[in-house]
């Protein structure tokens, strides 16, 4: 008489390896798209604290009737209180480089906050690979704007000139 066999509930390991070697697969494809998801989310994540920053130092000027000044530091860039250069805060961000553009130091001066110099570009770009950057327009009256090139919206070209780019 043949024996009737119990149904099995585990898996055997040839189907295990299948299943491992196509988890594979689609990790080796994703790996890629993701990490430009994570350097492209640094550089937006640096371009809105640098907006944030300027916001800060702008109503700090209006505030303490005082100008503030964003100066380049050794590993970042440093607010300032003009007048008793009292740090007031540090900016730094890992893998993204700065380079501020038609001025040596952004200034806000008081009554209104306003920005010394007639405007200035601040670029962020990813410090190890190239192709990632985002141009960070400041103008006098409180006007800020961040810019991607490369992705289909187009870059003024006063902001182009002025960022270097």
């Amino acid at each position: 008489m043949p024996r009737i066999r119990a149904a099995s509930s585990a898996f055997s390991l040839i189907e295990l390896m299948v299943a491992l070697a196509v988890l594979a697969i689609l990790v080796s494809i994703a790996a890629p798209s993701f990490a430009n998801l994570l350097r492209s989310q640094r550089l937006q994540a640096a371009g809105s604290e640098w907006l944030s920053l300027t916001a800060y130092a702008r109503s700090e000027a209006i505030r303490r009737s005082h100008a503030i000044r964003i100066v380049a530091s050794d590993a970042g860039f440093r607010m300032l209180d003009a007048s008793s250069a009292e740090v007031l805060r540090e900016w730094r961000q890992a893998d993204v480089s700065t380079q501020l553009s038609g001025a040596d130091e952004l200034r806000f001066e008081p009554p209104l906050g306003s920005l010394a110099v007639a405007e200035a570009c601040v670029r962020l770009d990813h410090s190890s690979v190239a192709g990632y950057r985002r141009l960070l327009y400041l103008g006098r009256a409180g006007t800020q704007q961040i810019y991607v090139p490369g992705s289909g919206a187009a870059v003024p070209a006063k902001v182009s000139s002025l960022c270097g780019v």
